[in-house]
């Protein structure tokens, strides 16, 4: 691909000085391994770099993972963000596993991170955080207080939605040979799992039996960028954010 880069672009860095500039986390929860995160920049002429991801391990070489609770994602996500020194203005999360639900927990992914966070509801009461009822006053308290709830909205899912997220992205490539100029870019050292993901997984056009393996294998990260095109977060809002700090990698 020749849209790995090793660092903004001077364009982009008065971009975000400018305060132009917005943040997007897209995740994809998985039952058997970590999850897949990547964060993103988007600019106002539609430029989309990926900048930041997590697991910070091979993640094509994992099969398998201990049990993680949801809350520990959420304290993955917000420390991530602590790293980055942003907060994502746009969450997004894969539609199918977004509604699961973990091993004895009622609520959904989406419901749990979007809800009063552990350490919240542990401060004004001694019950279990998955006894969670939120008909009861320390609930209330613990909803009002908290302040590490994160809302992820699904992107869209209907048939024929796999291809349509992915042609985006094709688009969003650019065609060197054509002279169309590329609208994303990797940071080489902040998202390598993505990268290697890109480049090896098959698009669901092109499948047969050379690379079917690859596409199984290779999925996670790919459908977090084509989630993000399927909700149109290259679009950019009437109003600038105020100015942000530019974004450390995460190594």
């Amino acid at each position: 691909m020749n849209n790995i880069i090793d660092d903004f672009s001077e364009w982009h860095k008065e971009q975000h000085g400018r305060g132009l500039v917005r943040f997007a986390s897209i995740i994809r929860p998985s039952d058997r391994k970590h999850w897949a995160m990547a964060w993103f920049t988007i600019y106002r002429n539609g430029d989309v770099i990926a900048f930041s991801e997590w697991p910070d391990y091979e993640y094509h070489t994992c099969t398998s993972t201990p049990t993680m609770h949801v809350e520990d994602y959420r304290d993955v996500i917000l420390d991530a963000e602590k790293t980055i020194r942003n907060t994502s203005d746009m969450r997004f999360i894969h539609p199918a596993y977004g509604v699961r639900r973990g091993q004895g927990i009622v609520r959904t992914i989406r419901q749990i991170l979007s809800g009063t966070c552990r350490e919240c509801w542990h401060r004004v009461s001694c019950r279990e955080y998955d006894d969670l009822d939120e008909r009861s006053q320390d609930f209330q308290q613990a909803y009002r207080n908290c302040k590490h709830k994160l809302s992820y909205l699904p992107w869209p899912e209907y048939p024929g939605s796999d291809r349509d997220g992915h042609m985006r992205v094709r688009t969003a490539l650019g065609d060197a040979e054509k002279g169309i100029r590329p609208k994303l870019y990797f940071i080489k050292p902040g998202v390598p799992n993505l990268i290697h993901a890109m480049q090896n997984y098959a698009w669901a056009d092109e499948r047969d039996t050379q690379n079917e393996k690859g596409s199984e294998l290779n999925s996670e990260f790919p459908s977090l960028v084509a989630g993000g095109y399927l909700k149109r977060f290259d679009n950019w809002p009437e109003e600038p954010r105020p100015a942000l700090i530019i974004p450390r990698r995460r190594h």
